[in-house]
């Protein structure tokens, strides 16, 4: 195990990155700066995270915008799988909906007649 982390060590890009020179230099302030140094390094922090804080507020709002697009229309499919719902229900479906009774006959009570049948209860004279 110890070999692994010998070898994970030495391809570390960011132990590289430390021991460049540039980047000891380009953080380390000069020291007749008086302050100035800390100061614009400050400046570009804040600078940087205002940007960051204002994508993600960018990111937000077109999070919600597509969360409403989202709500509306699963609001519109609903109302439509309603009104779908409520036109089979009626019949009204083109033949999708229940079978409405025939007229009604004494021996029969409102029960819908089966093809073929005649109302007399005697079965037709095709079957």
């Amino acid at each position: 195990f110890g070999k692994m982390a010998d070898g994970m060590h030495e391809e570390d890009p960011f132990g590289q990155y430390l021991t460049q020179d540039g980047a000891v230099e380009h953080h380390a302030p000069a020291p007749d700066d008086s302050g100035t140094a800390d100061i614009t390094a400050l400046v570009n922090s804040s600078l940087r995270q205002e940007q960051l804080l204002s994508k993600i507020c960018t990111v937000l709002m077109n999070l919600d915008d597509k969360i409403g697009r989202l709500a509306s229309a699963q609001e519109h499919l609903e109302a439509r799988i309603e009104q779908l719902a409520a036109n089979a229900g009626s019949g009204g479906g083109g033949g999708v909906g229940p079978a409405r009774p025939q007229a009604n006959s004494g021996s029969r009570g409102s029960m819908v007649k089966p093809p073929g049948a005649s109302f007399s209860g005697a079965p037709s004279a095709g079957a």
